[in-house]
């Protein structure tokens, strides 16, 4: 994640499908725990400047995004999509919010306090900057493929996983799902696809996808243009 990037027209997208994952599925989480992943904004770069009105999110939605487009940006902001008016909510946790995360010999340190009861029937949010990592890339933008299963061993059996995905210009989607079903052991997952931005859910076991799978259903009836591909 990168600050600049708060409130754009992906977060429409992200912020949207979390909050109804957390709270349409059955039982409902009561927890989302954050997990940035930091990285310094390009001043040089277009990027968080296209404005969120083109996704069709909820108003409740819009209006936080818009709350997250004040400058200067600010991440604590992300606390409030669990309190929003009209909207179920839950507990927002932001862990490491301002730690840049690494690709040296520190970067193991960065995870080290992700861990605890409050992992416990929670959905887990790892947002970086692009997504996992490539044959060729596993950089500051990237999670590796290590890191989400370990991060998945420490979920409990009741909770979730979720990464954030990009898609590459010109690869197909059905070829980066598959890219990230080879990676690893990786559980069971459904990933949720809306033009260049997604949201891979994992979870320990199959029963426990039934928990979102209802969520999910509903919310692609909803939005014809967001595309789910199993990988089971």
């Amino acid at each position: 994640m990168r600050l600049q990037f708060l409130g754009d027209l992906r977060d429409a997208f992200k912020w949207d499908l979390l909050h109804w994952v957390c709270t349409e599925s059955y039982p409902p989480y009561a927890r989302v725990i954050i997990v940035p992943m930091l990285n310094p904004d390009d001043p040089d770069s277009s990027h968080g400047r296209t404005t969120p009105e083109g996704f069709d999110c909820r108003p409740a939605i819009l209006r936080f995004l818009q709350l997250l487009r004040n400058e200067p940006r600010q991440i604590d902001l992300l606390k409030n999509l669990g309190k929003l008016e009209d909207l179920g909510s839950f507990e927002v946790s932001l862990y490491q919010p301002n730690r840049f995360i690494s690709s040296d010999w520190s970067r193991a340190h960065y995870w080290e306090d992700l861990e605890g009861t409050f992992l416990q029937n929670s959905l887990v949010f790892v947002d970086p900057d692009t997504g996992f990592e490539t044959r060729t890339q596993a950089g500051e933008k990237h999670l590796r493929f290590g890191e989400a299963l370990d991060l998945l061993n420490r979920v409990d059996q009741r909770g979730c996983l979720v990464v954030f995905q990009y898609r590459p210009q010109g690869q197909p989607w059905r070829d980066v799902v598959k890219r990230i079903s080879g990676g690893g052991s990786l559980g069971f997952f459904r990933a949720v696809l809306c033009g260049n931005t997604g949201l891979v859910i994992m979870a320990k076991n199959e029963a426990l996808n039934d928990r979102v799978d209802r969520a999910l259903t509903a919310y692609g009836s909803a939005h014809p243009e967001v595309q789910i591909i199993n990988n089971t």
